[in-house]
């Protein structure tokens, strides 16, 4: 058997299976169980997208997946029942009616199953297990490996949804405790579902900002681009955040003008006013500003594709509060 390259946990290993295939299994079952959803209603609702073949760059062919004429190039997974709630979704700009609505649901599993939970969840176990040499470039990974699964962290998954995110985090650093949060009250019972099957022990639920304890790490995967007030958002929580503790933050601030999106904006502010995510790298770089001037400091850490990026927390300046 071939020597595994990173010793990392996945959601396969994670409950037991050999391939990804067999975990959407157990979400199936799960959504069958604790939300009465047949197995064809969650594949009429859940559906891979063609794969088509085009030519790169290099002119050669590669495979990629269908835009479905939506803009969605890229996304390999649809959810036909929370597409049908963006024309509502840009006409009020209700997030209180998105968020608690049950086809929501299908957004937030997309979202997790293409990539938070499988691309960004594993990057921030890899980076901080396995971190590259210090250039931008990424250079390679050392042999040095960093103990992540004996560090008695407190992780907050922010905004988790189904949780997939918050399961593979607890696996992975093993000894901290990992507090998922999420509103949409279908995503939390799946999570729990989940939580039961996987066995893990790490894990505990909060709802509120007053039951976040000291953290070590404040994970903020494709969260913050959800309040049009991003930091306004963040804040409470990145006061948790011990001094020279961590957030790992990923968002795609552009979605809205690359394809139907729900939750986002065309416009954010950042604390001086409307940022439009129409000019090109704006919000990224708005973003960054605004978190020096919260007490972070960015980290060059380059994880692939550069999602997430992580930012340290300054230790306070002696004689200012």
């Amino acid at each position: 058997m071939k020597e595994r390259k990173y010793q990392l946990i996945g959601l396969a290993s994670l409950f037991g299976v050999k391939r990804s295939a067999d975990v959407l299994k157990i979400i199936k079952e799960g959504c069958r169980e604790v939300l009465g959803i047949s197995d064809a209603d969650f594949d009429a609702a859940f559906t891979q997208r063609p794969k088509v073949t085009k030519a790169w760059a290099d002119g050669k062919p590669h495979p990629g997946y269908s835009s479905g004429g939506e803009g969605k190039s890229g996304r390999q997974w649809c959810a036909p029942l929370a597409d049908a709630l963006v024309p509502q979704w840009y006409a009020t700009r209700d997030a209180e009616w998105l968020y608690s609505h049950p086809h929501y649901f299908w957004e937030g599993l997309a979202c997790s199953w293409n990539a938070s939970a499988p691309f960004i969840t594993m990057n921030i176990a890899l980076e901080l297990k396995y971190p590259r040499a210090e250039n931008k470039q990424g250079g390679e990974r050392g042999g040095v490996v960093i103990p992540i699964e004996k560090h008695e962290w407190n992780i907050l998954d922010w905004g988790a949804g189904c949780g997939l995110t918050t399961l593979l985090l607890a696996a992975n650093f093993s000894s901290s405790v990992v507090y998922y949060n999420e509103t949409n009250a279908e995503q939390v019972a799946l999570f729990e579902w989940l939580l039961r099957r996987s066995g893990l022990k790490n894990v505990r639920r909060i709802d509120t900002v007053d039951d976040v304890p000291p953290l070590d790490m404040l994970v903020a995967i494709e969260i913050v681009e959800h309040f049009q007030k991003p930091i306004q958002a963040i804040r409470p929580l990145a006061a948790k955040v011990k001094p020279g503790g961590m957030i790992a933050h990923s968002s795609y601030w552009e979605a809205e003008t690359k394809m139907p999106t729900l939750g986002h904006f065309l416009e954010y502010d950042f604390g001086w006013g409307p940022v439009s995510v129409g000019e090109r790298r704006a919000a990224y770089t708005a973003w960054r500003r605004a978190m020096d001037a919260e007490g972070y400091d960015f980290l060059d850490l380059v994880p692939f594709q550069k999602r997430p990026r992580f930012w340290r927390k300054r230790p306070p300046v002696e004689g200012v509060k």
